[in-house]
């Protein structure tokens, strides 16, 4: 596929579509007792198929009896899986397959139901906050309520605790790719994955050496656009330390394991990363959902007083339409595309270190 310079990214959103939530469990074949791997997986029911048929699905290739132990229904199937994968990362062997005890995974199902009934209790209030990005703002100012302003806390509790963990994680990330860019092993928490090359046309020498047929392929397209935005927090101090004393135990620890250089220190740091990321799906979704609070309170509003600005307006946008130009004149296009040199990405593992 060819690429061009300066591509417009859409911001992502919650996919709100309902599914299932599966833990598969094995029973292994000489003992007839279930074994303490586990398979945390999803359904969508736009699939047409039940969490009974995955597991059929998964049973070929496994000596082992595989049977569904628990299903839960929820909305936004993909970010639930997403937010119970990480919060149990420690525990992850491989691909979706954790390993539990049986206190360890009752404690896990408990915690996919909670999350799933909290999505259940906010998914009107997320499906009309994505409605509302696609409708122009007015004049309108809302003034601010003693409820809007608790939305306003708890985003910004969140917001704490995200940024916190995030940093952290990032800096791991970094010391990880420092690792392998020195040449060290790090196979045991990360794998170095291959990035293709990337064929781009210059869009920019097109548009001056054939100004008529660049206009040909410019499609002008219009939609509502315009971000939301929180206001400054100025009420009582929000510190990591004092909004959840763990979190802010871990972050210190985890900051010290940084900046040590023994052995021991790198081995603990993978797992303590994966418990931050943990914390940190936690903290996103709980952003979100508050977001979603005060958004549709705002409604068409142009902001809230001292809460939010969420301005809203038609634009216009030209792009190149690339894949029809690329088809339709294949020769011009060769002339003006350049291989671009991608660099072999480092991805760290979201499970347990495979050496301890």
């Amino acid at each position: 596929m060819i690429a061009g310079v300066g591509s417009e990214r859409q911001t992502e959103r919650m996919n709100i579509a309902p599914g299932e939530l599966y833990f598969i469990r094995e029973t292994d074949y000489l003992t007839n007792k279930l074994t303490n791997y586990v398979k945390i997986g999803l359904v969508k029911d736009v699939e047409g198929r039940t969490s009974t048929d995955r597991a059929a699905e998964h049973q070929t290739g496994n000596p082992r009896t595989l049977s569904v132990y628990k299903v839960v229904k929820t909305p936004a199937i993909s970010e639930v899986e997403n937010i119970v994968h990480k919060l149990y990362a420690t525990h992850r062997i491989e691909g979706e397959w954790f390993h539990f005890t049986d206190a360890q995974l009752a404690t896990a199902i408990k915690a996919a139901s909670q999350i799933a009934d909290e999505i259940k209790a906010n998914v009107k209030a997320i499906t009309t906050a994505q409605e509302l990005k696609t409708r122009p703002s007015t004049e309108k100012v809302v003034k601010p309520t003693a409820k809007l302003l608790g939305y306003f806390e708890e985003y910004h509790t969140a917001n704490v605790k995200f940024k916190a963990c995030k940093e952290l994680v990032e800096q791991y990330k970094d010391l990880v790719k420092a690792a392998a860019d020195d040449g060290e092993d790090i196979s045991s928490v990360a794998k170095v994955k291959p990035v293709k090359d990337q064929e781009v046309l210059d869009i920019e020498a097109l548009s001056e050496k054939y100004p008529d047929l660049w206009q040909q392929y410019c499609v002008t397209t219009s939609r509502v656009s315009g971000s939301f935005r929180w206001a400054t927090y100025s009420g009582n101090e929000l510190s990591l330390q004092k909004i959840d004393k763990t979190l802010f135990a871990l972050t210190e620890e985890f900051a010290q394991l940084l900046s040590s250089k023994s052995k021991s220190a790198k081995a603990a740091l993978h797992e303590k990363h994966l418990v931050l990321l943990g914390h940190q799906a936690r903290a996103e979704l709980d952003r979100e959902i508050a977001a979603a609070k005060v958004q549709i309170i705002c409604k068409d509003a142009k902001s809230i007083d001292g809460i939010c600005t969420w301005k809203r307006e038609v634009k216009e946008s030209v792009n190149f339409d690339i894949s029809t130009f690329v088809s339709e004149h294949p020769k011009i296009a060769a002339q003006l595309t350049s291989t671009k040199k991608k660099k072999a990405s480092v991805v760290v593992k979201p499970k347990r270190s495979q050496k301890v």
